[in-house]
């Protein structure tokens, strides 16, 4: 086993060069894909014991043109994953990662093999990057959309995030209250609880509006973690991975870290009906949807044991979301007032 390479700019926790045919990854690549050589080394980028996926680079397999990404899953979430790589990827016009296949283990878990993407990784902070990336989005966006809702997908709309509300309101009206916190912690709670009581309020709107809006296949965490960058010679191409929390629903669930205005560009050839008004309400529900989901993630934290350093980024963390979900609230009210006016 190598020197263990630990810190945010490593690019592996531990490397292994010996006895590559006990790694695990490794029997499973082997067992579905007999024609393909083993690596010479293996990385790992996740810890096995991790509460998220376990994941692993192959590297030195002869027979594959890059390196090789094992990722151990959840099965429901895996499911979720294979399904883009087998059935819909395929279908449209963007560049994808190589699928090499997946295998179940068991009836909790199920292995994904695709090829690495390379490269660099994706920022949103330089231009040229946001600029392929909206590309991008509008190829996957627009030629879903024209292919409708793939069967046994996800939807990711109102029905998928009141449940997620409902949950969090739960969750706060149960813990708000206990000793453990401190009076300025429980007021955080508490104004977490309000916004979510008057986002729950005008939830038909919200319902409303999503049905009036486009409606599409979105990644669902596009975010520069899971993008990387490959140059050529000749132009930049990105990949993205990590599907698992795709579905169907609003663009502007990925249009978080975009420009209204250059989206608004790229899409107009593809459907001319949408004018900015409209981009800016897809990206606010986006922002309504994703806060939400945000809150349902933090207060998971409730339901264990709180030591210090968990309470101190709690209260960080959902006095961040109270501003964005205050932000977006006050947004979407201003949009239905425009479009009220507009209709009357």
């Amino acid at each position: 086993m190598g020197s263990p390479k630990v810190g945010k700019d490593c690019a592996y926790l531990e490397a292994i060069e010996s006895n590559i045919l006990e790694q695990p990854a490794v029997k499973v690549w082997l067992k579905i894909n007999p024609n393909y050589a083993p690596p010479s080394r293996v990385e790992h980028l996740r810890r096995w014991a991790s509460p998220k996926p376990f994941v692993c680079r192959m590297l030195g397999i002869e027979t594959a043109s890059h390196a090789v990404i094992a990722k151990r899953c959840k099965l429901t979430a895996g499911l979720q994953e294979k399904r883009f790589y087998e059935e819909i990827l395929p279908q449209l016009p963007m560049p994808s990662l190589k699928y090499y296949g997946s295998f179940q283990e068991g009836d909790e878990h199920l292995w994904l093999f695709l090829e690495d993407a390379g490269g660099r990784q994706f920022s949103f902070h330089k231009p040229e990057d946001r600029k392929i990336a909206v590309q991008w989005l509008i190829n996957l966006h627009t030629h879903s959309a024209r292919l409708g809702k793939p069967s046994r997908l996800i939807e990711r709309g109102p029905a998928y995030y009141l449940e997620r509300l409902t949950n969090v309101q739960s969750t706060l009206e149960l813990h708000a209250d206990r000793d453990v916190f401190s009076a300025a912690e429980r007021q955080v709670l508490a104004a977490s609880l309000d916004l979510l009581d008057s986002t729950a309020s005008i939830w038909e709107s919200i319902s409303a509006l999503y049905e009036r809006l486009p409606q599409c296949v979105i990644h669902g965490d596009f975010k520069s973690k899971n993008i990387h960058l490959r140059s050529d010679q000749q132009q930049a191409s990105i990949f993205v991975f990590d599907w698992e929390y795709a579905g169907w629903g609003t663009p502007g669930i990925d249009m978080w870290r975009l420009d209204e205005e250059e989206y608004l560009l790229a899409i107009r050839p593809y459907w001319p009906h949408v004018d900015i008004s409209t981009v800016r309400e897809m990206q606010n529900l986006g922002s309504v949807f994703r806060s939400v989901d945000s809150y349902f993630w933090e207060t998971r934290r409730l339901n264990h044991p709180i030591h210090a350093t968990a309470k101190i980024k709690l209260n960080e963390n959902l006095s961040l979301f109270n501003v964005q979900m205050a932000d977006a609230l006050q947004t979407f009210s201003t949009q239905a007032s425009v479009r009220r006016q507009a209709a009357g």
